[in-house]
């Protein structure tokens, strides 16, 4: 019931009547004291309502007042009824009310415990349940341990005597070796000590052979000493006669190799006059010899004197023949990439020289001729039995039929030529190339400062022709310039040295590129399957 009981109401009523009425201060503090109202102490959540209000008896029941006579007393108990019981009727609805609610939640309480009573009871039949499996798996297991130890203990013995047994086998053998060994031993001791008595006495019998041979060969030594001297002496003066003689040998060899090359090209020119003499003379006998018409002669001569003069010159700024195949090899790569698998493609170099490439792609698998205006070097390609013809090389390729050859190359000879004869001789290739035929063409590379270098040297040079320029010269003429690249590099010996750590390192490596840039360059030409109009 809260802060009011029946005991606090029982002493309040009798203190009323022992003492008479209360002053006013009294009962103002009283009712409010009793007006306060009752605490929740317990929380009331809604669950479910397991007691109804109409269960607890009204609180009229409980504080009954019998009546009594009126007058004084009667309004006495009216006021203790007035101020005293009517503040507990609000009250006591709220201890009701309250004490339901605890009745609600100790129900909910009971409920939930009952829950987990019943949910402990099964987890406790599932904890015997695994325990018992556990007890039943573990004697099991216990078991099979118990069998696999007996199992090891009985091998465990039968290895101790196995070992025990080879140890006993073992240390009976080493004995066995030691006396053995022993025995060997001093055998071989007898047999040392019996070997170096007898080596100690052929020692020191050829020690003294030795000496009698030292002796000899000291005493030979100062008398061939003697004569090694006197010898040395002539063989110093005959040397120095010898390089004297040498020397005026090497005058007259180089004078017999001029005029042995000389006299060549004289036989070779007049072996070709010869011939021209034969092919036109008529069948009918010969007239009288009329005298040559002045100068023809000479003419002859100075041609041969040019070829020759021209053939000296590649060979010494040009590079030698080991130079210029490193050079050349390359091409039979780019050949291939252009003309595929095709067997023994015809292949015509046009100014060969004296046929270097031609002799590369020959080996490389190509049908491969050539044609060259210097007589010198065709000699020399024939003597190597490279197939070269002596002819201008226009004129030659002129005369050739149409779509006759798969692959026609040129290395430094369109800057021979002036622009009408370059213009021509690219109309005549593609005239004379089958479809997809390949042209190759290598010149001095105008892009660098050593062209320049390069191309005023020969004095037969015309023009530089820029890639640029022949990539265009080449569409007109109705190929397709299918690649060009620079090549053959300047010697890094040659070029600007450039410190990591120059501010304008890129401006000089530009001007590395222009003054010493590649020498030359190669140009692909392929003649497609459309015609030119």
């Amino acid at each position: 019931m809260g802060r009011y009981d029946a005991q606090q109401i029982v002493g309040n009523i009798e203190r009323l009547l022992n003492h008479g009425p209360e002053t006013a201060e009294q009962e103002n503090e009283r009712d409010n004291g009793m007006d306060s109202p009752c605490p929740a102490s317990i929380p009331m959540p809604p669950t479910l309502r397991v007691f109804e209000e109409s269960v607890l008896p009204p609180l009229g029941e409980n504080c009954a007042v019998d009546k009594v006579s009126p007058g004084g007393r009667l309004t006495f108990l009216k006021r203790v009824w007035l101020r005293l019981l009517r503040p507990l009727a609000g009250p006591q609805a709220v201890v009701n009310a309250q004490t339901l609610r605890g009745f609600e939640i100790l129900a909910n309480h009971l409920d939930l415990m009952q829950k987990r009573f019943i949910a402990t009871e099964d987890l406790l039949t599932e904890v015997r349940t695994v325990t018992e499996n556990l007890q039943s798996t573990t004697s099991q297991h216990l078991e099979s341990i118990d069998s696999q130890l007996e199992a090891l203990r009985e091998k465990d013995e039968w290895l101790v005597t196995e070992i025990q047994q080879g140890h006993d086998k073992f240390f009976e053998a080493l004995a066995t070796a030691k006396e053995e060994a022993a025995e060997q031993r001093a055998a071989t001791d007898q047999a040392i000590d019996a070997e170096q008595s007898t080596r100690e006495a052929q020692i020191r019998e050829r020690f003294e052979q030795a000496e009698a041979l030292v002796a000899a060969a000291r005493e030979a030594a100062t008398n061939q000493a003697t004569a090694v001297s006197d010898r040395y002496m002539w063989v110093d003066e005959s040397y120095k006669s010898l390089e004297k003689r040498i020397g005026e040998m090497e005058g007259a060899l180089r004078d017999a190799s001029a005029k042995l090359l000389q006299a060549t090209e004289y036989r070779s020119m007049v072996n070709d006059l010869i011939k021209r003499a034969a092919t036109s003379a008529p069948v009918t006998p010969a007239p009288t010899p009329q005298p040559e018409p002045a100068g023809s002669l000479e003419q002859e001569l100075g041609a041969r004197e040019l070829d020759l003069a021209y053939f000296r010159f590649q060979r010494q700024f040009r590079g030698d023949e080991k130079i210029l195949r490193e050079r050349q090899e390359k091409y039979v790569g780019i050949i291939r990439n252009h003309v595929g698998a095709m067997e023994r493609p015809r292949l015509l170099d046009l100014a060969c020289g004296d046929g270097v490439f031609i002799d590369i792609a020959r080996n490389a698998g190509f049908n491969a001729r050539g044609v060259d205006v210097n007589s010198s070097m065709v000699r020399l390609a024939r003597e190597r039995d490279v197939p070269v013809e002596n002819a201008d090389a226009l004129k030659h390729l002129a005369a050739q039929p149409d779509e006759s050859w798969d692959v026609i190359t040129a290395f430094q000879f369109i800057e021979h030529l002036p622009p009408d004869a370059l213009m021509t001789l690219l109309r005549e290739v593609r005239r004379v190339l089958r479809t997809n035929g390949v042209l190759v063409l290598e010149t001095l590379n105008p892009n660098t400062f050593m062209a320049m270098k390069w191309f005023h040297f020969d004095l037969s040079h015309e023009r530089l022709v820029f890639p640029q320029v022949l990539e265009l010269l080449m569409e007109t003429a109705g190929l397709t310039a299918a690649e060009w690249k620079g090549i053959n590099p300047v010697d890094e010996r040659d070029r600007l040295v450039i410190p990591p750590d120059t501010p304008a390192r890129e401006s000089f490596e530009k001007l590395n590129s222009l003054l010493f840039g590649p020498q030359d360059y190669y140009m692909v030409g392929v003649r497609k399957t459309a015609s030119h109009s």
